[in-house]
């Protein structure tokens, strides 16, 4: 940074760009209206219809099912920051917080459709099958988990606390969560540009390609191990054909990267999940999405 300034200023810039023109208006609404559907008790409404399945396929509390339709519809982080409000609130316990992590970790449809398939890939198609693939993983990881540790979660006592001003506490937490998303994004973005000067993304790029995979495709992977949403801009990019893009884009999705892992155990932390455990539960998920889309583009591709 001292040697190229203007290098890692305009990083940083890009960094901005991405996460105001394409991160931003996918998430913020979200997150607003997870948090005041939270505050209303709708949380607790949908845990009292989904507590038969979520007991059944993975073991878990009932209010997981609620964690679980929020994350899916809002995106990272919003699954570990319900995750962390329940533990804090004695709702429940580090094991069940160890088994709902595993399954409502994903990205948001808004982000996937919108972000994804319409601005970096210009294909609907391919963002609803990404999507699915995202969804479907998340789902079986859970499953998988409850299948390696049989143990059964003990249920949730639910009460609903209502705070008279939970429009203006919904803004203030969104905005402060958005922005953890906003300070990650420009970071890693700076920190991309440092692996790469000092050839750390060439190497691992490199490595991934002696597997077939097509250069430019490596290079996308490799960054978005780093942070989400560059990964899928570079691999958008690479000038291939969207059938080629949806395993890649897929597994980074489902994988996350450092960005969506610093948000999450921001949150995740305080619950006394250790980061090698968050990281195992994604490799888990990033791997069964490659096999899930690996089956579909052999299918409809």
């Amino acid at each position: 940074m001292v040697i190229h300034p203007q290098r890692y200023i305009d990083s940083a810039m890009e960094g901005i760009e991405i996460f105001t023109f394409s991160v931003l208006p996918a998430l913020f609404p979200f997150f607003v209206l997870t948090r005041l559907f939270t505050a209303l008790g709708g949380d607790r409404f949908l845990s009292k219809y989904s507590k038969g399945i979520v007991k059944k396929l993975y073991g878990a509390p009932s209010i997981a099912g609620s964690i679980s339709l929020l994350s899916m519809l809002s995106g990272y982080p919003i699954g570990a920051k319900m995750v962390s409000d329940n533990y804090k609130n004695g709702i429940i316990d580090l094991e069940s917080t160890k088994r709902i992590i595993t399954f409502t970790s994903t990205s948001g449809p808004l982000f996937i459709l919108g972000t994804i398939g319409i601005k970096f890939l210009n294909d609907y198609k391919a963002g609803a099958t990404i999507l699915a693939v995202h969804l479907l993983s998340a789902v079986l990881n859970g499953v998988i988990f409850k299948m390696v540790d049989n143990h059964q979660s003990a249920d949730d006592t639910l009460t609903i606390t209502t705070s008279d001003d939970f429009y203006r506490e919904a803004i203030d937490s969104s905005i402060t969560a958005i922005l953890q998303v906003c300070g990650s994004i420009v970071i890693l973005n700076m920190v991309i540009s440092a692996l790469t000067d000092f050839n750390i993304i060439s190497f691992i790029s490199k490595s991934i390609s002696v597997f077939g995979v097509n250069m430019h495709v490596a290079d996308g992977v490799a960054v978005g191990l780093v942070e989400i949403t560059k990964g899928v801009k570079v691999i958008s990019e690479a000038g291939i054909k969207i059938k080629d893009t949806i395993v890649p884009i897929s597994v980074i999705v489902s994988f996350g990267g450092c960005s969506v892992a610093m948000q999450s155990m921001v949150f995740l932390r305080s619950c006394g999940i250790k980061t090698s455990y968050y990281f195992v539960t994604k490799l888990s998920q990033a791997v069964i999405s490659y096999i899930l889309s690996s089956i579909v583009v052999a299918l409809m591709y």
